[in-house]
């Protein structure tokens, strides 16, 4: 019988450069390792250019706003820019660990029937934050940056999600929700007009900072480096396991039946009222005992 309390998976660190990366990644935009930029495959896009039909097939992607004069260049584009950084109290929890796993070369023991490790690694939970994200669409066409928009509004609607990877390419999914829509188109000039619109994101994420996985030993109560006859159990190994006092549990015994240590009694308390007896009930100890 394992009372280890084991639970959870070993999971990474999340920072701002995963949210931003999960972001493009959520609007469909991919890498392009030979030109070291990120894009956006567009289908069924053309506009005119001296008198032909002239097709768009990608537009660029970037998580910072670049000088002006590299929108002008650069167009079609989408600029993805984090805005804020919130503390979210109102989902902090209280307190707990987000997994409890054995460490790296701990050893598995029996004590007081019960299987477990000799030390188990944890992790507190991260912190939550709201991060708000601004995606701006620029083109050259009104009608291009619209198209663009309503790409971005389709991936991330009025509530939706993105998959963050963690330091260990865990997937993470977080809520994300729409924050309106904003005209950005400069009418100051109609010749050098550059059409552009954005729309907020909200995403209800967490970060990692000061949780960071540690080890600690488990208690064990006396130890000793002599294992139990034959090492094992079941026939033939030297020692079995039998119920504990009372029935409760398994504790480890000779090949006789008896038993190598006492073991617990049932925490659990009788039938009857209130306090199972009508008493208080008072322990000396975890269980009781």
């Amino acid at each position: 019988m394992s009372c280890g309390l084991e639970f959870g998976i070993r999971t990474g660190n999340v920072d701002f450069y995963d949210y931003d990366e999960a972001m493009a990644r959520g609007m469909g935009a991919l890498e392009d390792t030979v030109k070291n930029q990120w894009y956006l495959p567009l289908e069924g896009i053309f506009i005119q250019v001296d008198g032909r039909q002239t097709p768009i097939d990608r537009a660029l992607v970037v998580v910072k706003r670049p000088e002006p004069t590299a929108i002008t260049a650069a167009l079609p584009m989408i600029a993805m820019i984090r805005d804020g950084t919130n503390q979210a109290d109102d989902r902090l929890q209280s307190p707990t660990v987000s997994y409890r796993l054995p460490c790296e070369g701990a050893k598995p023991i029996i004590v007081g029937g019960c299987l477990g490790w000799t030390s188990y690694e944890t992790k507190d939970f991260e912190k939550p934050y709201d991060f708000i994200y601004t995606i701006e669409c620029w083109a050259r066409h009104r009608t291009v940056a619209q198209i663009l928009l309503q790409m971005v509004m389709k991936r991330f609607p009025q509530r939706g999600s993105v998959t963050v990877l963690d330091g260990l390419d865990n997937p993470r999914v977080y809520a994300t929700y729409q924050q309106g829509v904003t005209d950005l188109t400069d009418v100051s000039s109609l010749v050098e007009r550059i059409p552009g619109f954005s729309l907020a994101v909200r995403v209800e994420g967490e970060m990692t900072l000061e949780s960071e996985p540690e080890c600690i030993p488990a208690f064990t109560g006396p130890q000793t480096t002599t294992p139990p006859p034959g090492g094992g159990n079941g026939p033939g190994s030297g020692y079995q396991l039998v119920p504990g006092p009372g029935g409760y549990g398994l504790v480890p015994a000779d090949t006789n039946g008896i038993p190598l240590c006492p073991g617990v009694e049932n925490p659990d308390i009788g039938d009857g009222v209130l306090y199972g007896t009508g008493g208080p009930t008072i322990r000396s100890g975890v269980y009781g005992s």
